[in-house]
């Protein structure tokens, strides 16, 4: 594999599902890791915004705040969770984990 300079932190693992941002934008994910996720999304976000993303758990829906880091208009945005509580930060470990088994 190439070196790009621009190695991930965490492990992404695909995760195709029905998530919502900001309470009132229907989205789907494609992908997960500890530190964030990739919106499929039409909509136009700029670099540092902020958004709401609540997302279905195996037997709960969690709800994150989380920045946007890039946005491919008309294809999907990344967004890093921030401000996340040590609760928080193992329910998604621990399901990332459950997804690649």
């Amino acid at each position: 594999m190439k070196e790009t300079g621009k190695e991930r932190a965490h492990e992404r693992v695909f995760f195709i599902k029905d998530i919502s941002l900001d309470d009132t934008m229907s989205c789907t994910s494609s992908d997960i890791c500890e530190s964030g996720l990739f919106v499929n999304t039409t909509q136009f976000f700029k670099t540092a915004d902020m958004v709401k993303v609540t997302i279905p758990l195996e037997s709960e829906k969690i709800t994150l705040k989380a920045e946007v880091k890039y946005c491919h208009q008309g294809i999907g945005i990344g967004i890093m969770f921030v401000d996340m509580d040590s609760k928080q930060k193992v329910k998604i470990k621990e399901f990332i984990e459950s997804l690649m088994k």
